[in-house]
């Protein structure tokens, strides 16, 4: 099976849904992928990594709670498409 084009296609269907829900006039509209890879290799990938942000309260030396929470995010490189199940080959030929 080849490459696929689900990323570049799902973006444009999303792309045209919500045009359709904007108010008229609308001008310089833009959408994109968050987390988009750029990847400095022809090996064949998911050009999008989903990514779980999680949080948590750190507790301090005294032993209570700390005031604010800390941030985390771990992202999650695919090895097959998450529309069409493809997976994702060695390389891109």
């Amino acid at each position: 099976m080849g490459k696929c084009n689900c990323f570049d296609e799902t973006l444009e269907a999303m792309k045209a849904h919500i045009i359709e829900k904007l108010p008229e006039g609308v001008v310089d509209f833009e959408a994109s992928w968050e987390g988009h890879s750029f990847i400095l290799s022809d090996r064949d990938h998911v050009p999008v990594n989903p990514q779980i942000n999680y949080t948590y309260r750190k507790i301090k030396k005294d032993k209570t709670p700390a005031a604010n929470l800390s941030k985390g995010q771990v992202k999650v490189f695919c090895s097959y498409c998450p529309f069409c199940g493809r997976e994702i080959g060695e390389d891109s030929k």
